[in-house]
């Protein structure tokens, strides 16, 4: 896909590069996009039409929020430089967590940003139990919840 504009940028590391939201030709949905400060590319979206991106490491990983197929929930993610993960496959199964969205991640690899938890709003804090892989090589999740570092904190 092309994208024709941004509609807004959310996030920018110390390369200059950018994330953020913008239409499609057409404005037919919204993607999540990295600008370099040359092409901005679209980052798609974990099944839906939308996708907006908020944090951006020095790696160019790209953490945010998207609907999954059929616009029926908003699903956390990690765009590793290659392609786009719902964060929910990448914790425990049976963690009682659905994680929403991603607002930042830092040099360290680690995420911040919000999700449900029994029924309740909180943040969370993902750790990564290994050091950072490289964009496009991500296997760093596969990890029990203690690992993982989950902050369970209730938002207002």
């Amino acid at each position: 896909l092309i994208m024709v504009a941004m509609d807004g940028g959310q996030g920018i590391n110390a390369g200059g590069q950018v994330t953020g939201q913008s239409y499609t030709p057409g404005n037919a949905a919204a993607h999540a996009f990295l600008w370099d400060g040359s092409s901005m590319q679209d980052l798609g979206t974990l099944g839906g039409t939308l996708s907006v991106g908020y944090g951006i490491n020095a790696s160019g990983q790209v953490t945010g929020s998207s609907t999954t197929p059929g616009n029926i929930a908003q699903h956390a993610f990690l765009w590793d430089g290659s392609s786009m993960l719902d964060l929910n496959d990448l914790i425990p199964s049976g963690s009682g967590w659905i994680l929403i969205s991603a607002q930042g991640i830092n040099d360290a690899g680690q995420i911040t940003g919000y999700g449900i938890l029994n029924g309740q709003s909180h943040a969370f804090l993902l750790t990564p139990a290994v050091p950072v892989p490289e964009p496009g090589t991500l296997a760093l999740f596969g990890v029990g919840l203690a690992a993982l570092g989950l902050v369970r904190r209730k938002c207002v």
